[in-house]
């Protein structure tokens, strides 16, 4: 657990989701991590944070993402994310679901580093951010966890 707490220590991480209790319990599990959060069921208000905290010279250390929102369609709202961190580079973690293995793969071009389909289970969920933020160089294929079985 120590080595989770140095790990997250210092980070800010931005969790966008509509729904209220996925986004509680992820900000909790965070900022009881030492993380400083932010977070919001609105894109809009989402986008507002991002430029901030560029604006600030504080850009997120991670984003976990429901991109399917409210008035949002496709991939729109990782576009929205990439200009309002205005070149800086943060990985994302999209939490959705609905979106096939081509459309996932497209989300990279975004900085997206892995798609947690839903309903995600907060453990899997949190040990995948753990490790992106313990190797931010590391940038392969998009990382997809489920839990449905392949057929």
């Amino acid at each position: 657990m120590a080595k989770v707490q140095l790990i997250l220590k210092n980070n800010i991480v931005v969790v966008l989701d509509d729904n209220e209790l996925s986004r509680t319990s992820l900000k909790w599990l965070y900022e009881d991590l030492g993380a400083t959060v932010y977070t919001t069921g609105h894109l809009e208000k989402g986008l507002s944070v991002l430029e901030g905290l560029v604006s600030n010279e504080t850009p997120p250390d991670l984003i976990v993402a429901d991109i399917s929102l409210p008035g949002c369609y496709g991939l729109q709202p990782l576009q929205s994310f990439k200009d309002a961190l205005k070149g800086k580079k943060v990985p994302i973690i999209v939490i959705s679901r609905g979106f096939n293995k081509i459309a996932i793969k497209r989300m990279m071009l975004f900085g997206v580093v892995g798609y947690v389909e839903k309903p995600t289970l907060i453990d899997k969920l949190f040990e995948f951010s753990i490790g992106v933020l313990a190797d931010r160089s590391k940038r392969s294929p998009v990382n997809i966890v489920s839990d449905k079985k392949s057929a």
